[in-house]
């Protein structure tokens, strides 16, 4: 009966493994499905950057306004960059100065929606396993570049299990920099207007304006 009842029980267990993991095919969808049902998202991010050859780090921390597919404003401490879709305004608060210019929407465009959804095209994809990122459980998925032309071979996302948000990003370029994006919060009930997505330009700022080029 014990052998019988330790049976019983491996089996459960195994069974109850095979159902709670997913593949990673299946999670990706549900990350696209949640970006997709929330049109406007606020997230609160720290970006950390490590050279490879001097084992410099540099890390900061930001907010990104994000609402469909191009709309977007990020503000760190030194930096603020606004898109309305169509012209891109990157603002540098240490040199005064504001680059405005065309949004250019290409494959080596890194839009912020990009940033958390571009390992979902074009990436071979397995289940490493499950980790903690600031309390919540993830998985954790590696995505190595199938055609050789990506900007970022490699690429590690942590998705949270509850809410299948990514929680941590790594991407590792061609020169084998690494770059990670912990995400410390998320809102979704975020009112917001067009002129959000406006840079207003300061008094006694440079500005170079490159539309016309």
């Amino acid at each position: 009966m014990k052998i019988k009842a330790a049976v019983l029980h491996l089996v459960f267990a195994l069974s109850a493994f095979v159902i709670a993991a997913e593949t990673p095919d299946q999670i990706i969808k549900k990350i696209e499905s949640n970006f997709n049902k929330f049109g406007i998202m606020q997230i609160t991010f720290n970006e950390t950057y490590l050279w490879s050859l001097t084992g410099e780090k540099n890390s900061t921390n930001g907010v990104l306004l994000l609402k469909g597919k191009d709309k977007f404003k990020v503000t760190t401490d030194d930096q603020i960059i606004v898109s309305d879709g169509k012209n891109l305004w990157t603002y540098s608060k240490p040199s005064k100065r504001v680059v405005i210019d065309k949004l250019k929407k290409n494959d080596n465009t890194l839009l912020p929606r990009k940033i958390f959804l571009t390992y979902t095209n074009d990436y071979q994809s397995f289940l490493k396993g499950s980790e903690k990122i600031n309390g919540k459980e993830c998985w954790v998925i590696k995505f190595t570049d199938e055609k050789g032309d990506k900007l970022f071979p490699e690429l590690t996302v942590w998705v949270d299990k509850e809410e299948y948000f990514p929680r941590r990003i790594e991407q590792k370029d061609l020169s084998n920099n690494t770059t990670v994006f912990t995400i410390l919060d998320i809102k979704t009930e975020i009112e917001t207007t067009d002129r959000d997505f406006i840079f207003s330009v300061p008094e006694h700022v440079q500005v170079i304006d490159l539309r016309t080029l």
